[in-house]
């Protein structure tokens, strides 16, 4: 964070939003709200600052409900504060049940650009374990695509220990 930046962040268990309190304690441009992320989403947006990031980061027990979750929460959001970049991250265990989640972005988000991109470690269609993890980035940065092209197969090669890992940038919307 720069001196004049500041971080919101949202943590509903108690154990973790102690950890973040602990880990960011004296940092006064960090807040930690021990409350649901996506209930957050409306009452805190949009802040003062013009520009800025929301990360969405959910636990994905029931990966199907967690995107319908994201859709209901990010529809408002975008209303709100339209001009945000936010990033979406999700673990890839059965495509299938990324896919309606990808239309849907490409189709239902208002005017926003929206890239995605993924490391794939094992198959996509392992329900079993992670495969993979991506994250869907709508009013990505200038240039976001071609920066990560540069630099997500050197991290799939880092990460991949032995396995043949694959990686996909896509803008879903333009």
């Amino acid at each position: 964070l720069r001196a004049d930046d500041r971080a919101i962040l949202c943590e509903l268990q108690d154990e973790d939003a102690a950890a973040l309190r602990a880990a960011l304690h004296g940092d006064a441009r960090c807040a930690v709200h021990e409350r649901d992320g996506y209930a957050a989403l409306k009452a805190l947006l949009p802040p003062a600052q013009k520009r800025g990031l929301v990360l969405i980061d959910p636990p994905f027990e029931a990966q199907g409900a967690e995107f319908e979750a994201i859709a209901q929460a990010l529809t408002p959001a975008l209303a709100r504060w339209p001009n945000a970049i936010y990033a979406i991250w999700y673990p890839i265990k059965l495509r299938e049940t990324i896919t309606p989640f990808h239309r849907w972005l490409g189709s239902e988000v208002g005017k926003a650009d929206v890239l995605v991109t993924e490391l794939l470690l094992h198959p996509g269609n392992t329900p079993l374990r992670l495969n993979g993890c991506g994250l869907a980035i709508l009013n990505p940065p200038w240039q976001f695509d071609t920066w990560l092209a540069t630099w997500l197969p050197n991290l799939a090669r880092l990460l991949a220990a032995g396995s043949d890992p694959t990686t996909r940038i896509e803008w879903v919307r333009r």
